[in-house]
């Protein structure tokens, strides 16, 4: 199955070495990318993920992010979910954190018809209540069950520059195709 991240290949290839993953054994594809509706770039806030998760895929970068906090840039490479699912005919387990692109890749009828021909079992990672929306419309469309929802929270706060700025525990939807 493929792994698709931006940051941490090095601790993605621990993780499989720490859990016996054999890649003789096990069919791995560690793409150091962003998910995007077309191959380009983007960028995405230098943070350090160990204590700072709140990062947002930008087209352009801002000196102060969504939360209010002032981040540098990377350029970042982008990916289409078709190239990375292309040398697989099943994918069992796919799990997207995509960072604020909930309505740029839900709305997307190329990525919902590679999610419907590829994917068994899909967890995503909610950054916002608007972003779960979305995610919630989409599925609820394609007629995928839903098989765990834990809501993400948030604090509504006026001094914050964004609602999705107010979020403080992300949330997850694990869902299941029923075609596949």
């Amino acid at each position: 199955f493929p792994v698709t991240i931006y940051k941490g290949v090095a601790m993605c290839k621990n993780h499989i070495l720490n859990n016996n993953l054999d890649s003789k054994r096990h069919r791995f594809n560690l793409v150091q990318a962003a998910i995007s509706t077309q191959c380009g770039k983007a960028k995405f806030p230098k943070c350090d993920t160990a204590i700072d998760n709140g990062g947002q895929i930008l087209h352009q970068a801002l000196s102060i992010d969504y939360r209010g906090v002032i981040c540098e840039y990377e350029s970042i490479k982008t990916v289409d979910l078709a190239d990375v699912l292309f040398p697989y005919s099943l994918v069992n387990f796919l799990h997207v954190d995509i960072q604020g692109t909930e309505k740029e890749l839900f709305e997307d009828a190329k990525f919902k018809e590679t999610l419907n021909e590829k994917v068994k079992l899909l967890f995503i990672a909610t950054h916002s209540r608007e972003a779960e929306s979305i995610v919630l419309k989409a599925m609820y469309k394609l007629k995928w069950e839903l098989f765990r929802h834990r809501p993400c929270q948030f604090l509504f706060d006026t001094k914050k520059p964004t609602l999705e700025g107010m979020t403080t525990r992300d949330g997850g939807m694990i869902w299941i195709n029923p075609t596949r």
